[in-house]
This record gives C-alpha cells, sequence and structure tokens, in this order.
C-alpha cells in the first residue's frame, strides 16, 4: 500500500506538466500491475481529462484518500497552523490545560510545561481541569476494524493525544531458551503475559482478547537480541492522566485530586505556558508516512475549525465536500 500511495503523490506532483508516456512510465517504475491501478486525472481549469487509466473502474481508495482530505484540511488551516497546547492558571489557583489534539506532544512536553509552572511560583493547585473540546471523543476513525487495536498503524486519536497514543515494550534476548526480559518504556496498568523465549530469530506474535481482558496482552515467540513492539493505548486519556501525573510528581507541584473536564473561561486566566508544534510536521507524516492518527486528528481539527465548533467527522467531511465544490 505505500509504494501505492507513493505512486500517487508522484502523480500529483507530475500531472500538470505531464504527458501520457510519463505517467505510463511512474506506473511502470512503481512496479505495481495495471489492472490494480484506477487513475483519473483532469484539469481544473478546462474540465478536460489529462489522463485516464480504469477510471470506472472501481478501487478501495484506503490511504490514497489521506492525499485528499489532507490538502483540504491544509487549505481550512492554513499553512501556518500551529497545534497548540497551553497551560491556563483561573485567579482562584485552579489550572486548566486547553488541549489542542496534538499529535505530535510528548510526555518530555508536559514535564516542561509543569516545571515553567513551578519556576513561577505556582504550587499546590485547587484544582486541574481540562479543556477538551477542540475535537470529539470518538476515538476510532471512520471504517477503522475495531477487531484490529493492536495494529501499530491505527493507534486510537482524541484530544488527549501523547507520545503518538502508543505503548513500547522493550524486549531483550537472555540465555539460550529461556524467557525474554520485557520492559514498559512508560507505566501503565498492563499486564503482560510473557512467552516469548530466547533464540535464533526474532518474531513475536502480539495478542489481547478485548472482550474478556482488554487489560491482558500475550507476547508469545522468540527474540534473539534487542527489539522493540509498538501497542496502540487502549484508552488514551487515562495514558494521559498518566503522564500528567508523572510530570506533577516530578516537579513536586503537590496536587492529589481528580481531573475533570471543563471550557476555558473567558476571563479571570492567564497563560503560564504552551507547547506548540508546526503543521509542517504533520505534512510530513501524512503525505510521506501515511500516518493515521496524524491524517484523522488534523481532518478532525479542520472540520472544528470550518464548522467555528468541536471538530467531528460530520464537520470535517462538510468542509471536504464543500472544498471539492468550489475547486470544480
Amino acid at each position: 500500500m505505500k509504494k501505492f500511495f507513493n505512486l500517487v503523490l508522484a502523480l500529483f506532483l507530475m500531472v500538470t506538466t505531464a504527458s501520457a508516456s510519463t505517467i505510463d512510465k511512474a506506473i511502470i517504475k512503481s512496479k505495481i500491475n495495471k489492472s490494480a491501478i484506477s487513475i483519473s486525472v483532469k484539469d481544473l481549469e478546462s474540465g478536460k481529462i489529462v489522463y485516464e487509466h480504469n477510471s470506472r473502474k472501481p478501487m478501495m481508495p484506503a490511504s490514497t484518500l489521506k492525499a485528499a482530505t489532507y490538502i483540504t484540511a491544509l487549505n481550512e488551516l492554513g499553512k501556518d497552523y500551529e497545534f497548540t497546547t497551553i497551560l491556563y492558571k483561573s485567579t482562584n489557583n485552579e489550572l486548566i490545560i486547553k488541549l489542542g489534539a496534538d499529535p505530535f506532544l510528548t510526555n518530555r512536553n508536559l514535564k516542561d510545561m509543569f516545571n515553567t509552572a513551578r519556576n513561577k511560583g505556582i504550587f499546590e493547585p485547587k484544582a486541574i481541569k481540562f479543556d477538551d473540546s477542540i475535537i470529539d471523543n470518538t476515538e476510532w476513525g471512520d471504517g477503522w476494524q475495531w477487531d484490529d487495536d493492536l495494529n501499530p498503524l491505527m493507534p486510537k486519536f482524541s484530544a488527549y493525544n501523547i507520545d503518538g497514543n502508543m505503548l513500547i515494550i522493550s524486549v531483550d534476548a537472555t540465555s539460550k531458551d529461556a524467557p525474554a526480559e520485557l520492559r514498559l518504556k512508560e507505566f501503565y496498568p498492563l499486564t503482560i503475559m510473557n512467552l516469548v523465549t530466547t533464540g535464533k530469530e526474532t518474531k513475536i506474535d502480539v495478542t489481547r482478547n478485548n472482550s474478556i481482558s482488554p487489560d491482558i496482552i500475550k507476547l508469545e515467540g522468540t527474540v534473539d537480541g534487542h527489539t522493540e513492539i509498538s501497542i496502540p493505548v487502549n484508552y488514551p486519556k487515562r495514558y494521559f492522566i498518566m503522564r500528567l501525573s508523572d510530570a506533577l510528581r516530578s516537579r513536586k507541584l503537590g496536587y492529589y485530586g481528580n481531573f475533570t473536564s471543563t471550557k476555558l473561561p473567558d476571563k479571570n486566566v492567564y497563560v503560564v505556558d504552551k507547547v506548540s508544534n508546526s503543521i509542517d510536521m504533520a505534512t510530513k507524516e501524512v503525505m510521506q508516512n501515511s500516518n493515521n492518527m496524524v491524517a484523522e486528528t488534523v481532518f478532525k481539527i479542520a472540520g472544528g475549525h470550518y464548522a467555528q465548533n468541536t471538530g467531528t467527522i460530520e464537520n470535517a467531511k462538510e468542509m471536504f465536500l464543500k472544498h471539492c465544490k468550489k475547486i470544480g
């Protein structure tokens, strides 16, 4: 699929000046069977068809659809858009984190943010709350396979994105035929059944039965050295709160209360610190690496920007269709 996705991007770059023979050469170079490819290229100004191949043959668009949805989202958000997570303090000593659904936010970012809070003399806040209204709480993308939840290419996504919403399990060989050594890079309430032994090759299967035990992961197979396994987080908000708790403890802010959701007040709050990441990072992840979580997050954020409301797949689709109608 990645070869197919790269072929589509190559065609996008060449269609404005390419002849039919140039496009044919790009298809041949991709080494994809022509019967598995459907193409229709249209000049937006003249309305004329520039190139066609199997144009009426039904195909599953799969990841190639990102090339269209992302361009629409980028058009809505603008090339200068930034994913921004902001820490506010209210006049009654409450901390409010306005989440930006930043797909590049990290545990390190949270620690730095609360280090700034401590340096500004903030200790023992009365409450810590989240404004998570940037996108809705539906954590699966449209058409995603809910029973494929261990697929590292399809982690859940939400306003609470952090560390790519992935758990990293380190697996290390020990002595021949002995159990491997496992370690979670960041603590998470997860039971790991270790059936991995030290062998002559690294071949590990990961399984989970969500209907019976969603917090139990079984690893079985062999390992011949060091490897890392990425597991999508099953509860992104819980994972975010755990990383936030780590940051609070490490910076000795003395908070032991609950975390609740709220809407950021219009007054009586001021900015303590913020973390921002450029939309350019998302462009590379989506258009070059075909990253599902980033693509889905950006599409919803753009939908919310378009509707001036919480981002949903419905208003993102409306934005997309309006853009398509505008360009003909």
